[in-house]
Protein backbone atom coordinates (compact mmCIF):
# COMPACT_ATOMS: atom_id res chain seq x y z
CA UNK A 1 0.00 0.00 0.00
CA UNK A 2 1.43 3.37 -1.02
CA UNK A 3 2.12 5.92 1.70
CA UNK A 4 0.66 9.36 1.13
CA UNK A 5 3.09 12.17 1.84
CA UNK A 6 1.82 15.20 3.68
CA UNK A 7 2.58 18.63 2.23
CA UNK A 8 5.75 20.11 3.72
CA UNK A 9 3.97 23.03 5.37
CA UNK A 10 0.86 21.10 6.35
CA UNK A 11 -0.19 21.51 9.98
CA UNK A 12 -2.41 19.47 12.24
CA UNK A 13 -5.77 20.82 13.40
CA UNK A 14 -5.45 22.14 16.93
CA UNK A 15 -7.75 19.45 18.31
CA UNK A 16 -5.60 16.72 16.79
CA UNK A 17 -2.41 18.37 18.01
CA UNK A 18 -3.82 18.37 21.53
CA UNK A 19 -4.00 14.59 21.34
CA UNK A 20 -0.41 14.32 20.13
CA UNK A 21 1.62 16.94 22.00
CA UNK A 22 1.85 17.20 25.80
CA UNK A 23 -0.15 20.23 27.01
CA UNK A 24 2.84 22.14 28.39
CA UNK A 25 4.83 21.63 25.18
CA UNK A 26 1.82 22.84 23.22
CA UNK A 27 1.72 25.99 25.36
CA UNK A 28 5.48 26.44 24.87
CA UNK A 29 5.07 26.18 21.10
CA UNK A 30 2.27 28.75 21.20
CA UNK A 31 4.41 31.16 23.24
CA UNK A 32 7.24 30.76 20.75
CA UNK A 33 4.89 31.42 17.83
CA UNK A 34 3.71 34.63 19.51
CA UNK A 35 7.27 35.95 19.61
CA UNK A 36 8.26 34.76 16.14
CA UNK A 37 5.14 36.31 14.63
CA UNK A 38 5.70 39.48 16.68
CA UNK A 39 2.17 39.40 18.04
CA UNK A 40 3.09 42.14 20.50
CA UNK A 41 -0.38 42.48 21.99
CA UNK A 42 0.03 38.93 23.36
CA UNK A 43 3.41 39.62 24.97
CA UNK A 44 1.68 40.22 28.29
CA UNK A 45 0.42 36.63 28.27
CA UNK A 46 3.95 35.38 27.58
CA UNK A 47 5.37 37.53 30.37
CA UNK A 48 2.79 36.28 32.87
CA UNK A 49 3.53 32.65 32.00
CA UNK A 50 7.29 33.13 32.35
CA UNK A 51 6.88 34.95 35.67
CA UNK A 52 4.53 32.32 37.09
CA UNK A 53 6.76 29.42 36.05
CA UNK A 54 9.94 31.07 37.36
CA UNK A 55 8.31 31.89 40.68
CA UNK A 56 7.26 28.26 41.02
CA UNK A 57 10.64 26.90 39.90
CA UNK A 58 13.31 29.55 40.66
CA UNK A 59 16.00 27.60 38.81
CA UNK A 60 14.31 27.80 35.42
CA UNK A 61 16.17 31.05 34.74
CA UNK A 62 18.54 33.10 36.83
CA UNK A 63 16.93 36.24 38.29
CA UNK A 64 19.19 38.22 35.95
CA UNK A 65 17.88 36.58 32.79
CA UNK A 66 14.31 36.33 34.04
CA UNK A 67 14.31 40.06 34.74
CA UNK A 68 15.60 40.93 31.29
CA UNK A 69 13.09 38.67 29.57
CA UNK A 70 10.02 39.78 31.50
CA UNK A 71 11.00 43.46 31.38
CA UNK A 72 11.67 43.24 27.65
CA UNK A 73 8.29 41.62 26.99
CA UNK A 74 6.41 44.09 29.18
CA UNK A 75 8.26 47.08 27.73
CA UNK A 76 7.59 46.03 24.16
CA UNK A 77 3.87 45.72 24.92
CA UNK A 78 3.80 49.09 26.67
CA UNK A 79 5.55 50.77 23.75
CA UNK A 80 3.07 49.25 21.32
CA UNK A 81 0.19 50.56 23.42
CA UNK A 82 1.87 53.95 23.62
CA UNK A 83 2.37 53.98 19.85
CA UNK A 84 -1.29 53.34 19.09
CA UNK A 85 -2.90 55.43 21.85
CA UNK A 86 -2.17 58.00 24.55
CA UNK A 87 -4.57 56.85 27.26
CA UNK A 88 -2.55 56.79 30.48
CA UNK A 89 -5.30 54.80 32.19
CA UNK A 90 -4.59 51.91 29.83
CA UNK A 91 -0.80 52.11 29.94
CA UNK A 92 -0.10 52.95 33.60
CA UNK A 93 -1.31 49.59 35.01
CA UNK A 94 1.19 47.81 32.76
CA UNK A 95 3.99 50.05 34.03
CA UNK A 96 3.02 49.36 37.62
CA UNK A 97 3.12 45.59 37.05
CA UNK A 98 6.83 45.58 36.21
CA UNK A 99 8.76 43.87 38.99
CA UNK A 100 12.41 42.96 39.55
CA UNK A 101 13.04 39.29 40.43
CA UNK A 102 14.61 38.82 43.85
CA UNK A 103 18.07 37.26 43.94
CA UNK A 104 18.09 34.33 46.36
CA UNK A 105 20.48 34.75 49.28
CA UNK A 106 22.73 31.99 50.59
CA UNK A 107 21.50 32.76 54.10
CA UNK A 108 17.86 32.97 55.11
CA UNK A 109 18.74 35.78 57.51
CA UNK A 110 20.49 37.88 54.87
CA UNK A 111 18.45 40.59 53.12
CA UNK A 112 17.19 39.70 49.66
CA UNK A 113 18.98 41.45 46.80
CA UNK A 114 17.65 42.95 43.59
CA UNK A 115 19.41 43.65 40.31
CA UNK A 116 20.50 47.29 40.61
CA UNK A 117 21.02 47.64 36.86
CA UNK A 118 17.54 46.32 36.22
CA UNK A 119 16.02 48.70 38.79
CA UNK A 120 17.74 51.65 37.12
CA UNK A 121 16.55 50.52 33.70
CA UNK A 122 12.95 50.28 34.90
CA UNK A 123 13.15 53.81 36.31
CA UNK A 124 14.56 55.16 33.03
CA UNK A 125 11.91 53.37 31.01
CA UNK A 126 9.11 54.70 33.20
CA UNK A 127 10.43 58.24 32.71
CA UNK A 128 10.50 57.66 28.94
CA UNK A 129 6.90 56.45 28.85
CA UNK A 130 5.67 59.31 31.03
CA UNK A 131 7.41 61.76 28.70
CA UNK A 132 5.85 60.18 25.62
CA UNK A 133 2.40 60.32 27.19
CA UNK A 134 2.85 63.93 28.25
CA UNK A 135 4.55 65.40 25.17
CA UNK A 136 2.94 64.69 21.75
CA UNK A 137 5.90 66.18 19.86
CA UNK A 138 8.41 63.96 21.66
CA UNK A 139 6.14 60.98 21.12
CA UNK A 140 5.92 61.60 17.39
CA UNK A 141 9.67 62.08 17.07
CA UNK A 142 10.46 58.98 19.13
CA UNK A 143 8.29 56.61 17.12
CA UNK A 144 9.36 58.14 13.83
CA UNK A 145 13.11 58.38 14.43
CA UNK A 146 14.14 56.18 17.36
CA UNK A 147 11.69 53.34 17.84
CA UNK A 148 12.85 51.01 15.06
CA UNK A 149 16.49 51.75 15.87
CA UNK A 150 16.31 51.05 19.60
CA UNK A 151 13.56 48.42 19.62
CA UNK A 152 13.98 46.79 16.24
CA UNK A 153 15.41 43.44 15.16
CA UNK A 154 18.27 43.37 17.69
CA UNK A 155 15.82 43.88 20.56
CA UNK A 156 13.52 41.17 19.19
CA UNK A 157 16.40 38.73 18.79
CA UNK A 158 17.44 39.17 22.42
CA UNK A 159 13.90 38.43 23.54
CA UNK A 160 13.84 35.33 21.33
CA UNK A 161 17.10 34.00 22.75
CA UNK A 162 15.93 34.42 26.33
CA UNK A 163 12.48 32.96 25.70
CA UNK A 164 13.96 30.03 23.77
CA UNK A 165 16.28 29.18 26.64
CA UNK A 166 13.33 29.36 29.04
CA UNK A 167 11.25 27.03 26.86
CA UNK A 168 14.13 24.58 26.41
CA UNK A 169 14.66 24.41 30.16
CA UNK A 170 10.93 24.05 30.79
CA UNK A 171 10.90 21.17 28.32
CA UNK A 172 13.88 19.66 30.13
CA UNK A 173 12.01 19.91 33.42
CA UNK A 174 8.92 18.20 32.02
CA UNK A 175 10.02 15.20 29.94
CA UNK A 176 7.24 13.11 28.47
CA UNK A 177 6.74 10.21 30.92
CA UNK A 178 6.77 6.63 29.77
CA UNK A 179 3.55 4.65 29.72
CA UNK A 180 4.65 2.80 32.86
CA UNK A 181 5.26 6.08 34.70
CA UNK A 182 1.92 7.45 33.58
CA UNK A 183 0.13 4.33 34.79
CA UNK A 184 1.86 4.55 38.17
CA UNK A 185 0.92 8.23 38.60
CA UNK A 186 -2.68 7.95 37.42
CA UNK A 187 -5.22 7.87 40.21
CA UNK A 188 -7.75 5.06 40.18
CA UNK A 189 -10.44 7.38 41.49
CA UNK A 190 -13.30 7.63 38.95
CA UNK A 191 -14.20 9.32 36.72
CA UNK A 192 -10.64 9.26 35.35
CA UNK A 193 -11.45 10.16 31.76
CA UNK A 194 -13.47 13.24 32.71
CA UNK A 195 -10.75 14.48 35.03
CA UNK A 196 -8.05 14.01 32.40
CA UNK A 197 -10.11 15.92 29.85
CA UNK A 198 -10.53 18.87 32.21
CA UNK A 199 -6.94 18.97 33.48
CA UNK A 200 -5.67 21.51 30.95
CA UNK A 201 -8.36 24.03 31.93
CA UNK A 202 -7.22 24.26 35.56
CA UNK A 203 -4.20 26.60 35.98
CA UNK A 204 -3.51 25.37 39.52
CA UNK A 205 -2.69 21.94 38.11
CA UNK A 206 0.20 23.40 36.11
CA UNK A 207 1.78 24.76 39.28
CA UNK A 208 1.32 21.38 40.99
CA UNK A 209 2.94 19.67 38.01
CA UNK A 210 5.94 22.01 38.00
CA UNK A 211 6.49 21.51 41.72
CA UNK A 212 6.24 17.73 41.33
CA UNK A 213 8.73 17.59 38.45
CA UNK A 214 11.18 19.88 40.24
CA UNK A 215 11.53 17.28 42.98
CA UNK A 216 12.59 14.68 40.39
CA UNK A 217 15.76 16.64 39.60
CA UNK A 218 15.43 16.83 35.80
CA UNK A 219 16.41 20.50 35.65
CA UNK A 220 20.10 21.37 35.34
CA UNK A 221 21.60 24.58 36.82
CA UNK A 222 21.06 27.77 34.83
CA UNK A 223 24.60 29.02 35.44
CA UNK A 224 25.77 27.97 31.96
CA UNK A 225 23.97 30.89 30.29
CA UNK A 226 26.20 33.77 29.14
CA UNK A 227 25.92 36.44 31.88
CA UNK A 228 25.55 39.22 29.29
CA UNK A 229 22.58 37.56 27.55
CA UNK A 230 19.80 40.15 27.42
CA UNK A 231 21.99 43.14 28.27
CA UNK A 232 21.13 44.86 24.99
CA UNK A 233 17.50 44.90 26.13
CA UNK A 234 18.55 47.02 29.11
CA UNK A 235 20.66 49.21 26.83
CA UNK A 236 17.67 49.96 24.59
CA UNK A 237 15.36 50.60 27.52
CA UNK A 238 17.91 52.94 29.16
CA UNK A 239 18.43 55.18 26.12
CA UNK A 240 17.34 58.82 26.49
CA UNK A 241 15.06 60.39 23.91
CA UNK A 242 18.13 61.58 21.99
CA UNK A 243 19.00 57.94 21.32
CA UNK A 244 22.70 58.58 21.90
CA UNK A 245 24.66 55.82 23.64
CA UNK A 246 26.99 56.97 26.40
CA UNK A 247 30.59 56.17 25.53
CA UNK A 248 32.87 54.21 27.79
CA UNK A 249 35.20 56.82 29.37
CA UNK A 250 38.07 54.33 29.34
CA UNK A 251 37.86 53.44 25.65
CA UNK A 252 35.82 56.24 24.12
CA UNK A 253 33.51 53.77 22.41
CA UNK A 254 30.67 51.41 23.17
CA UNK A 255 31.35 47.72 23.74
CA UNK A 256 31.72 45.63 20.60
CA UNK A 257 29.92 42.38 20.05
CA UNK A 258 30.62 39.10 18.35
CA UNK A 259 28.21 36.39 17.36
CA UNK A 260 28.37 32.82 18.52
CA UNK A 261 26.02 29.87 18.66
CA UNK A 262 25.14 27.68 21.60
CA UNK A 263 23.61 24.26 21.50
CA UNK A 264 20.18 23.91 23.14
CA UNK A 265 19.91 21.78 26.26
CA UNK A 266 17.66 19.29 24.47
CA UNK A 267 16.02 18.87 21.08
CA UNK A 268 14.40 21.84 19.42
CA UNK A 269 10.74 22.57 20.05
CA UNK A 270 10.25 23.53 16.42
CA UNK A 271 11.96 23.08 13.09
CA UNK A 272 13.37 26.60 13.17
CA UNK A 273 17.01 27.32 13.95
CA UNK A 274 18.18 28.00 17.46
CA UNK A 275 18.39 31.75 18.10
CA UNK A 276 21.90 33.16 17.93
CA UNK A 277 23.52 34.20 21.20
CA UNK A 278 25.40 37.49 21.29
CA UNK A 279 28.48 37.48 23.49
CA UNK A 280 30.23 40.66 24.56
CA UNK A 281 33.80 41.02 23.31
CA UNK A 282 36.29 40.95 26.17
Amino acid sequence: MATRKLPKNDSLPFGALQLLAPPVRLVSAALWKVLKQKDVMQYGVVEEFVTSACETVPGLLTPRHQGRLTLGLAARLILELCRTQTDAKVITPHLERIRVPVVASSSSAAPKKKDVKLLKTITNFQVLIQTLLRDPAEREHFFKERFLVDYGSAFDQELEKLLWEFLIRLDQLLPVPSLAQTVSWLSETPPVLEECAQAATQPQLLKLLLQHQTCLGHLEPAASLPPNMGDSILTSLSLPLSGKVELDPATGSDAGQTVSCITPAIGLLSGENMPVVVLARV
